[in-house]
């Protein structure tokens, strides 16, 4: 039996006998390829030149192309060269993104990236669920007016405003002046290699009245949101943790400032023991080069959401007074709901008169009692609490989350935490950190609470852009396009960039990622030339994508059955072809569990038996990605039935919690 060796062969040199003609053919057609797309450019720049000036009879302007009708798959050219003329890219880098930008006003994004990253900072030191699952930078977006088509409506991702991107009911955000124009939300997407957010910023937002600090406030919260949800969104499975986007989004709500805010007519509360009746309103989220805060509730939001029931007691009659004292007494006065209502029962409260005030108080609390779990996890400087909550929220077992699974990961049931959380709370009011004396004695603790102080080395430094390459737009472009399931578009932009762009043309990166866009689903490619251009590019060893490694191991696999027949059981040769691809992907930072699965899957069409290391290597990925399904049914009888029978009952177990 001949040994696998763990390096990575030379791709070009591994087909066998038959399949070697068809591999120079690839290589041959690939070059051809590259070489008439530089003869097409070189062609027309040299036309370019020697066209005779007539300012007369200048040319015609060329007429933009409408754009496609929805779904289709059909890519106008015109709309990708109007689009280009449009933008200026400039390109930097930030310890969080890899950023592309058409805005104008790089003062207002340079703000933007530096106070976001800020904010995520704060949060990434709290909690491993707000970093990136991917090692690739995450990448941003800046697009302006001219964008709008291209990136959005094109891909079908015009509907901005989401109901993710707003804050929860009881979290009102801030009044709008007049002149003031909204900003729009970030849009973030992500698969299991890498993570883009696109930031649109109208030219009416730049027109409108709203302060600089403000806009580099609401805009550099929101694009931070946005980045931590979609971070989360690689750890959690969908739907485990509602209460985590809701806690997020709470920020959205007011600033501080305005006018005072006045308690409502007969507010009497055991709870809430105010000096006066009139008062600022907290802020939801506050943040300077000094200290960031959040807010944990507001009375003026929350009041004006209980009294929105239907059956609240109107009227100005002794009787109706009489009624509102008692419905008020009966506001929050304690954090009653349980972890177990907050966690296990998403708050689902609209705003309706159907709701009664019960439901409305309930529904409120539960809110409140989520958001302190998260705040109380995330910022605590126990470290063990801040992994406990890490792993609650990742739910490693697939299980529903329940109090079982919470005392897996805190060693303590819902009570008992809760218990501590409030304790906590009640201890800031107590000892001044809420800044209020009205919440000394509050049940609650104070509505805001300091969570990061800042010296000047926490502050990130401003980025620096510079005019952007090619290859450098052409790469993050498209990837947001694949992302958006629009693969034609990603192709185009890819070749469009390789005809027009001596830089982009050599770039193997350009040259993976085509590859990838031509066997992709989305789009209309040629797996011939897709196959010729992974080829070289794994053997140029030039890119760090786990994704063109096993894509590459995939058609080699699949070209050996189309020549030989699904029932072929793969020879030594043919096993080394397959798996060299993977084990270079192996190697690589952060190597996703397709690369395991399919590193598993090999060995069934094969009689060679896996080597030991080879299969401690499967065990190490089912024990990074625990819930990982498909991982583990590749994995558990290939275990069993080579040696490894311990390791392939602990994964059983693992299999069965699931």
């Amino acid at each position: 039996m001949l040994p696998i060796p763990l390096t990575l062969p030379t791709p070009l040199a591994l087909p066998t006998p038959r399949s070697r003609t068809k591999t120079v053919l690839r290589i041959v057609a690939h070059a051809c390829a590259w070489a008439m797309a530089m003869a097409i450019a070189i062609a027309m720049a040299v036309a370019a030149t020697q066209l005779p000036a007539s300012p007369k009879s200048p040319a015609p302007p060329k007429p933009s192309a409408p754009p496609p009708p929805a779904g289709s798959e059909v890519v106008m050219m015109d709309a990708f060269e109007v689009s280009a003329a449009k933008h200026q890219w400039r390109y930097a880098q930030s310890p969080h993104f890899e950023i592309l930008s058409s805005v104008n006003d790089v003062k207002l994004v340079t703000q933007i990236i530096r106070r976001a990253g800020q904010i995520i900072d704060t949060f990434q030191k709290g909690c491993a669920l707000f970093r990136p699952k991917h090692n690739r930078p995450v990448r941003l977006i800046f697009i302006n007016d001219g964008g709008i088509e291209r990136f959005l409506t094109f891909t079908g991702k015009d509907a901005l405003q989401t109901a993710r991107d707003r804050p929860p009911v009881g979290v009102i955000e801030s009044s709008r002046r007049k002149g003031h124009v909204r900003q729009i939300s970030a849009r973030g997407y992500h698969d299991d290699e890498q993570i883009i957010l696109l930031k649109l910023i109208p030219q009416k937002y730049l027109d409108g009245a709203t302060p600089f600090d403000e806009r580099v406030r609401e805009n550099a919260l929101d694009l931070a949101i946005n980045y931590l949800l979609v971070c989360a969104d690689t750890h959690i499975r969908p739907g485990d943790a509602p209460w985590l986007a809701s806690t997020l989004n709470s920020m959205r709500g007011h600033s501080a400032g305005g006018a005072p805010w006045r308690l409502p007519d007969n507010f009497e509360s055991p709870a809430y023991g105010l000096a006066g009746d009139v008062f600022a309103r907290p802020a939801w989220f506050t943040i300077n080069d000094e200290h960031m805060s959040v807010g944990r509730y507001c009375l003026a939001c929350e009041t004006r959401t209980y009294r929105g029931a239907g059956d609240f007691p109107r009227g100005e009659s002794e009787e109706a007074i009489v009624a509102q004292k008692k419905t008020w007494g009966e506001f929050l006065p304690s954090p009653r709901a349980g972890l177990r209502a907050a966690l296990e029962q998403p708050v689902t409260l609209t705003h309706s008169k159907k709701n009664t005030t019960a439901l409305v108080g309930h529904e409120l609390c539960k809110q409140r009692e989520a958001l302190d779990f998260v705040y109380y996890c995330v910022f605590n400087a126990d470290p063990k609490i801040r992994a406990a909550f890490a792993k609650f929220a990742t739910n490693p077992g697939r299980q529903p989350p329940d109090e079982k699974l919470f005392e897996r990961c805190f060693g303590a049931d819902y009570e008992t935490f809760h218990e501590k959380i409030y304790a906590f709370y009640r201890g800031l009011a107590r000892n001044g950190g809420g800044g209020n004396s009205d919440y000394k004695n509050n049940p609650w603790g104070p509505p805001a609470i300091t969570v990061a102080k800042y010296s000047n080395k926490d502050i990130p430094k401003p980025v620096l852009f510079r005019n952007a390459k090619r290859s450098e737009t052409s790469l993050i472009v498209s990837d947001w396009f694949a992302l958006c399931k629009a693969g034609e578009l990603a192709r185009q932009t890819l070749i469009k960039a390789g005809k027009e762009s001596e830089q982009a043309r050599t770039d193997p990166e350009i040259a993976a990622a085509l590859a990838l866009a031509e066997v992709s689903p989305d789009a209309k490619g040629d797996k011939l030339k897709a196959l010729a251009m992974l080829e070289w590019v794994a053997a140029e060893g030039k890119t760090t994508r786990p994704r063109v490694y096993c894509t590459l191991s995939r058609m080699l696999l699949e070209e050996i059955f189309e020549m030989k027949g699904r029932d072929y059981r793969l020879a030594a040769s043919d096993v080394r072809g397959v798996i060299g691809p993977l084990i270079t992907a192996l190697k690589l930072p952060g190597p996703p569990p397709r690369v395991y699965v399919q590193f598993a899957s090999v060995w069934k069409h094969t009689d060679i038996k896996p080597p030991g290391e080879y299969l401690e290597i499967i065990v190490s990925g089912c024990r990074r990605f625990p819930g990982e399904m498909e991982l583990l049914e590749e994995a558990i009888p290939l275990l069993a039935a080579n040696g490894h029978q311990a390791a392939a009952r602990q994964l059983e177990a693992l299999r069965d919690d699931l």
